[in-house]
């Protein structure tokens, strides 16, 4: 038996989320830019003895706020949040995705959530305009995992996903333990 969880990939266009995602699945990198208005990838990930099937939307980048993308924000239960290193555009955004996700769920600071931020490119340090320690704190101040990656040469994208599998686990583990102690009763 298997759990499905909804992930949702958000960032800018031209980041590499689809490659990212392509090479997750196991095909090759694209040659040239796919504009993605939206796609999901389904898959199954066997995980510390359990199995989990991730339905993965893929969105479009064009960055601004609709009805659609309020929808990503309020039904996905994980998200991936991508930046380019070369782009400092790009990860500026990464924090305002990230708040509007967190009002489109009426979260308060007291709520967390299975979020992994990801700087896409790292075959193109060259070209950096985004020095790690700043996504490393971002990352940290949105209380979210932050992750290297290359999508070309297929370096860390596995572990955005392992990643990401364990905070969903994690964040499960607090909301049954929260829903026991609401749940639970005492007579007197």
């Amino acid at each position: 038996m298997s759990t499905c969880y909804r992930v949702i990939v958000l960032g800018i266009g031209e980041v590499g989320k689809t490659a990212l995602l392509k090479r997750y699945i196991g095909e090759e990198f694209p040659l040239s830019y796919i504009h993605t208005i939206e796609d999901t990838y389904s898959t199954n990930v066997p995980y510390e003895h359990f199995m989990y099937k991730l339905d993965i939307i893929d969105t479009d980048g064009k960055g601004e706020e609709n009805l659609t993308r309020s929808m990503y924000y309020t039904q996905g239960h994980s998200f991936i949040i991508v930046y380019d290193i070369t782009s400092r555009e790009s990860f500026l955004r990464v924090k305002k995705t990230y708040q509007c996700i967190r009002t489109a769920r009426r979260m308060d600071d007291s709520m967390s959530l299975p979020v992994v931020i990801v700087a896409n490119k790292s075959d193109l340090s060259q070209h950096r305009v985004v020095q790690m320690g700043e996504g490393e704190i971002l990352a940290r101040a949105l209380k979210a995992s932050y992750i290297e990656t290359s999508a070309k040469y297929n370096i860390n994208v596995d572990e955005v996903f392992t990643t990401l599998i364990t905070e969903i686990r994690d964040q499960t583990k607090i909301l049954v333990k929260k829903s026991k102690k609401k749940s639970s009763c005492s007579c007197m």
